[in-house]
C-alpha cells in the first residue's frame, strides 16, 4: 500500500498506526509502515510527517464546541482524541445548556517552504442550541453549492421564528428540533464513518 492510499482512510494518528500494523502483516519489509509503528503520540506523528513529501495530505476530523452555561470550550480537537463517549456527553451538555458544536473534515498538509502545517476544511457539520427551544443542525460539503438544514417535518405550516441567544439569531421553527437522540445519531455517523448516511441526508433540505 502506498502513502497516497493511506491518505484516504486517515482520521487520526491511531488510524495511521492501524494502517501500519495491517500493512506489515502483508509486507514486513515496508519501511514506511515500520517507522510508523514506533510512533505513539500525535506529536510524534506530526513530527514524522515532516519527512513525508509535501504533497502528502492527511485527512482529519476536528471538533470545536462551546457549552454556554458552564463556559466549556474546545477548538479544533481531533474527534478520535475526544472519543465517542466524551463527544456524546458534550453534545448532551450543549443541548441542555445551550451552545454550539461543529465537526470539520480537514485536509492537513505540511509545507516545507514555511515549516508549518496548513489546513483546508472540506465538509462542515454544526449544531447550534438554545436550551429554551432546541437546536438547528446544518452541514455543507465541498461537492455541494448550497448548505443543508435538518428539516422538522412535524412543524409544517407553523412559520414561527425563534430567537437564539446570545447573538439574537432568528431561526424558523421548521428547522428547530427538540429530538436529542436524532442529533446524537447523526453525529455518531460522522464520528464512525466520516459522513452522514444516505438515510439521514433525506432528513435535510437545501431550500
Amino acid at each position: 500500500m502506498k502513502k497516497v492510499e493511506l491518505e484516504l482512510n486517515i482520521h487520526s494518528y491511531e488510524d495511521v498506526q492501524k494502517w501500519a500494523i495491517e500493512t506489515l502483516e502483508n509486507d514486513p519489509s515496508n519501511e514506511f509502515a515500520l517507522d510508523i509503528c514506533f510512533l505513539s503520540t500525535p506529536e510524534e506523528v506530526l513530527k514524522y510527517s515532516r519527512c513525508i513529501p509535501k504533497n502528502y495530505l492527511m485527512i482529519l476530523y476536528v471538533c470545536s464546541y462551546v457549552v454556554r452555561d458552564s463556559i466549556q470550550r474546545g477548538d479544533r480537537i481531533d474527534i478520535k482524541e475526544i472519543g465517542w463517549f466524551d463527544l456524546s456527553k458534550i453534545i448532551k451538555e450543549i443541548f441542555y445548556s445551550g451552545g454550539s458544536i461543529s465537526i470539520s473534515k480537514t485536509i492537513t498538509e505540511y509545507q516545507d517552504e514555511y515549516s508549518t502545517f496548513c489546513y483546508k476544511d472540506l465538509d462542515y457539520y454544526y449544531m447550534i442550541c438554545d436550551k429554551r427551544y432546541g437546536y438547528i443542525f446544518n452541514f455543507s460539503t465541498e461537492n455541494e453549492e448550497k448548505g443543508f438544514s435538518l428539516f422538522n417535518k412535524n412543524d409544517l405550516g407553523t412559520q414561527k421564528n425563534y430567537t437564539f441567544q446570545p447573538y439574537d439569531d432568528e431561526y424558523n421553527s421548521q428547522y428547530v428540533h427538540q429530538d436529542l437522540e436524532l442529533a446524537i445519531k447523526i453525529f455518531k455517523e460522522i464520528y464512525e464513518d466520516g459522513y452522514i448516511s444516505t438515510d439521514s441526508k433525506k432528513l435535510f433540505t437545501n431550500e
